[in-house]
C-alpha cells in the first residue's frame, strides 16, 4: 500500500502476492522481500512498475540499507546477503548455521548486527561479512534499532537539513513535527529516548524479573508479564491520546499504562543515577531534578525519565508541543543552565545505554538474591 502521510490516506496498492516481510527505498527503487518465493521484487517508486527480481536463500526478512554505498543487507534464515542495488545482483555473502530475523548496519563502526530466532545476536564485520563475536544474553529475537532512530536525527541535524530532521523526527514521536525549530527538534529526541528508556527497557526488564519470581505448574511468567506489558505500552502509543479522534478507545490503555509503569518509572530515579555516576554526568542533580519535577508532566510518570536526563545535562525539557493540530501547554521540567544543543541527542542515547546495563545487573541480583532465599 502507498500512504500518504500528509492525509493519513491510502492513494495507492500493488498487488504483488506472496508473505512480503520488509520494504527498502533506495534511488527512487523499492526493494521489497518475498518469503514465499525466496526472492526481492524491486519496483520503480514513481510508476510502481517491475524491474527485476533477486533469488536469494530461504525466507528472507531482515532488511538495512546503505543509500550513501548503494548496498541492501539481508537476513535470511540461513545466510547474510549484501546486494548491490545498481547492478541489482548479491555481492557478498556469508552462510550462517544461525536463523536471522532482524539485521541493521552501524555506519560507525562499519557493523552489522542480526537479531537470531534462538535469542542471540551476531556481530558482523560489514565488509568482509566474517563473524566478529555472538551475544547470547537475550530471551527473545530482538530488533537492534533503539537507538538508531535517535541516531538518524542526529546526523541529519548535523547536516543542517532541517526539514528532513522533522521528517525523521515524526517516525518516533506523537507530536506534530512540521514547524519545529531546530532546538524543538533536539528536545523532542531527547524527550522521547528518555521516556522510552523507561517504556522499551526498564519497565520490561522489571514485569520480566517480577515473572521470574513467579512459578506457575513449574512455568516461569517471565515472559508473559514482560510481554503482556509491551502490549499494554503500545496501545497508549498507538492511541493513547486525548482529542476527539482517539478519546473513548484511547483512555482506558492510557490509563492501564499509567498503572503498568507507576513502579517501573519511580525504581528508575535510583536506575538513571547510577548510570549517569557512570558516565560522570551530574548525577546528583540528576536525582534533585527528577524528584522534584516529577509532577511537571501530565503523565504521572513521564517527568521521572525526563527529570533524570535534564538533571544530569544540565538543560531543560518540557513545554508547549501540539498533537494533531492541537495546542497542548506542558510545565516546564529541569533548569536551563545552557542551551540545549545537538549533541545532547547523543548524551541521551549514552545514558540510556548506562542505564538499561544497570537495570539488567540490579534485576539479576536482586533475582539471584531471591532465588537462594526464596526459591
Amino acid at each position: 500500500y502507498v500512504l500518504d502521510l500528509s492525509i493519513g490516506k491510502i492513494i495507492d496498492n500493488i498487488s504483488i502476492g506472496g508473505k512480503l516481510t520488509n520494504i527498502a527505498l533506495c534511488n527512487d527503487e523499492l526493494f521489497i522481500s518475498n518469503e514465499d518465493s525466496n526472492s526481492i521484487y524491486i519496483l520503480d517508486v514513481k510508476t510502481s512498475n517491475p524491474i527485476g527480481v533477486i533469488g536469494v536463500d530461504n525466507m528472507p526478512h531482515g532488511f538495512d540499507i546503505d543509500s550513501i554505498n548503494n548496498r541492501l543487507y539481508v537476513a535470511c534464515i540461513n545466510s547474510i546477503i549484501c546486494i548491490d542495488t545498481i547492478s541489482k545482483s548479491i555481492c557478498k555473502k556469508i552462510d550462517t548455521d544461525f536463523k536471522s530475523w532482524h539485521i541493521k548496519l552501524d555506519r560507525n563502526k562499519k557493523e552489522i548486527y542480526t537479531s537470531t530466532l534462538d535469542g542471540k545476536v551476531v556481530v558482523i564485520d560489514e565488509e568482509s561479512l566474517k563473524i566478529i563475536k555472538i551475544i547470547d544474553e537475550f530471551l527473545l529475537p530482538v530488533q537492534i534499532c533503539f537507538n538508531y532512530e535517535a541516531k538518524k536525527i542526529y546526523d541529519v541535524l548535523k547536516t543542517g537539513d532541517i526539514k528532513k530532521s522533522r521528517i525523521q523526527l515524526s517516525y518516533i514521536v506523537g507530536r506534530d513535527t512540521e514547524n519545529l525549530s531546530e532546538k524543538e527538534i533536539i528536545r523532542a529526541t531527547v524527550e522521547t529516548v528518555a521516556e522510552n528508556t523507561v517504556d522499551g527497557l526498564i519497565a520490561p526488564l522489571f514485569y520480566a524479573f517480577v515473572g521470574a519470581c513467579i512459578n506457575v505448574g513449574g512455568i516461569s511468567l517471565a515472559a508473559p508479564l514482560a510481554m503482556t506489558y509491551k502490549a499494554i505500552n503500545t496501545l497508549d502509543s498507538s492511541v493513547g491520546y486525548k482529542n476527539e479522534k482517539y478519546l473513548y478507545i484511547g483512555f482506558a490503555s492510557a490509563k492501564i499504562d499509567d498503572i503498568a509503569n507507576y513502579i517501573p518509572s519511580r525504581i528508575s530515579v535510583i536506575l538513571f543515577t547510577i548510570g549517569n555516576l557512570f558516565l560522570r554526568n551530574d548525577y546528583k542533580n540528576c536525582f534533585k531534578i527528577s524528584i522534584r519535577d516529577r509532577k511537571n508532566h501530565k503523565s504521572p510518570n513521564c517527568a521521572f525519565s525526563e527529570g533524570a536526563v535534564a538533571g544530569a545535562l544540565g538543560i531543560q525539557l518540557g513545554g508547549t508541543n501540539i498533537y494533531f493540530g492541537e495546542t497542548v501547554y506542558k510545565p516546564t521540567i529541569g533548569d536551563k543552565t545552557r542551551e540545549i544543543e545537538v549533541q545532547d541527542i547523543s548524551r541521551t542515547n549514552k545514558i540510556l545505554y548506562a542505564t538499561s546495563l544497570t537495570s539488567m545487573l540490579v534485576f539479576t541480583l536482586f533475582y539471584v538474591i531471591i532465588y537462594h532465599i526464596f526459591m
